[in-house]
């Protein structure tokens, strides 16, 4: 006898880790989309998770004209050419923070990649460097969609996916 089973499908999260499903519209609500930061390592990765997540909390309560002007918004979601420090708009107030958030980026970079050698060994091939969204129909070049929340989620040894609450 021969089994076969169809429709079979690889996990496109990666185990004992967190997924950040961010949530942004465009206009007058003319439009959504929603992109993924993930691959947060449980008992590794939990420092970046926080810095990211005290982002998305800044980014609520700034206008999109301004996000770039937020300290670590370029190194998490300006992509990623712009996470040399190269492009940067930020006004840093001293060498000291332009360091740290340079520091930042090489560790978001180092992350990158090492979730992208555990996303590959698993067979998962469609994980992305974020890029936060433009205002396509509004938008000058200058503007970006507007934060319309985020959900944080855990994904188990058996690929589960479980809802988090986080509290910062």
């Amino acid at each position: 006898m021969k089994l076969t089973i169809k429709g079979l499908k690889r996990p496109k999260a990666l185990p004992n880790s967190y997924e950040l499903k961010v949530k942004v519209y465009g206009g007058d609500d003319d439009y959504r989309e929603s992109f993924t930061v993930g691959g947060f390592e449980r008992g590794r990765d939990e420092d970046l998770l926080e810095n990211v997540l005290r982002l998305l909390s800044a980014i609520s309560s700034t206008h999109t004209q301004n996000l770039r002007k937020i300290q670590n918004f370029e190194p998490w979601f300006s992509g990623e050419m712009a996470r040399s420090g190269e492009y940067w708009e930020f006004p840093f107030e001293s060498e000291e923070q332009k360091q740290k958030t340079l520091e930042l980026a090489h560790r978001i970079e180092a992350f990158y990649e090492r979730v992208q050698k555990r996303a590959e060994g698993l067979g998962i091939d469609d994980l992305a460097y974020p890029d936060w969204p433009g205002d396509i129909i509004y938008g000058d070049g200058e503007d970006y969609c507007t934060l319309d929340g985020y959900e944080l989620f855990y994904y188990d040894e058996n690929f589960l996916k479980h809802k988090v609450e986080v509290e910062l």
